[in-house]
């Protein structure tokens, strides 16, 4: 039995996660040596009578993304994330916690930042079996199933590492006051170096990126609930110097300004 997700996805840069003719869920990992690794399983299929293109605001994880004929990995996108979606077909995904994918890696993780590579030449022939046996399954229960039988097979034992870096992430995501590099390294006890070379090494990207990231995430979903917004007191609780600098940052990685998203995101 397969378990939805309930919580609603961070970071989509529109009003809806998926346009009309198309149907998209998460779903939980079902035992407890998966989910030391995997954040959640997604699908989204697609009937569409005219290309769509979406954007997501990136997330400091990796994914193994299976589709009719192909498979990657995913290194973590350091800017928005992309894909138009047309025609008739689907997508599977297993999305690693942040850090969590380094240790079926040969080398640091910030070497596949910006990257996809071939699932194969990760995993090798497990890979392979795993993509062919995906394309014959019609129901995701079935895609899961077959997913978490090949996380078994390639998995290594949590170790305490992998659990560090996922409680530092998951700390300054849930902690919105943690607006400098100096605050995670006082509350884990690392130097800044020491910090910034674990990351580079376990997540692919800086201390300083998913501080941005995880406040960027905040206000894109801050602006989708409606509202009235007081732009220069949001940029502030946000850790940014003031509200030009806030307005500059969003653009940059959005596209619009905070105003502008808003307009069409409502």
């Amino acid at each position: 039995m397969i378990t939805r997700k309930q919580t609603r996805p961070v970071g989509i840069l529109h009003r809806t996660p998926v346009p009309a003719g198309a149907h998209f869920e998460r779903y939980e990992p079902s035992t407890e040596h998966v989910r030391a690794f995997v954040e959640h399983y997604w699908g989204i299929r697609w009937n569409l009578a005219v290309p769509v293109r979406r954007m997501n605001l990136s997330h400091p994880s990796f994914h193994v993304v299976i589709e009719p004929g192909r498979s990657f990995v995913y290194g973590v996108p350091s800017r928005t994330f992309e894909r138009v979606l047309e025609g008739n077909s689907w997508v599977f995904g297993i999305k690693f916690h942040p850090g969590a994918f380094r240790p079926l890696l040969k080398g640091p993780a910030a070497g596949y930042t910006d990257r996809t590579v071939r699932l194969s030449s990760i995993f090798g022939a497990a890979g392979t079996g795993f993509q062919r046996s995906m394309l014959w399954m019609e129901d995701e229960e079935s895609k899961i199933v077959a997913a978490e039988s090949f996380l078994r097979e390639v998995l290594p034992e949590p170790d305490e590492r992998t659990a560090l870096v996922r409680r530092i992430t998951g700390t300054v995501q849930q902690e919105r006051e943690i607006v400098t590099v100096e605050q995670i390294g006082a509350r884990f006890g690392f130097g800044i170096r020491s910090l910034q070379r674990l990351f580079h090494d376990a997540v692919g990207i800086t201390p300083k990126w998913l501080i941005k990231r995880y406040r960027l995430h905040d206000a894109v979903e801050t602006i989708k609930d409606g509202g009235s917004i007081d732009w220069a007191q949001l940029a502030l609780r946000l850790g940014y110097f003031d509200q030009a600098h806030f307005i500059r940052e969003f653009r940059t990685f959005t596209g619009r300004s905070p105003a502008e998203f808003g307009r069409s995101a409502r």
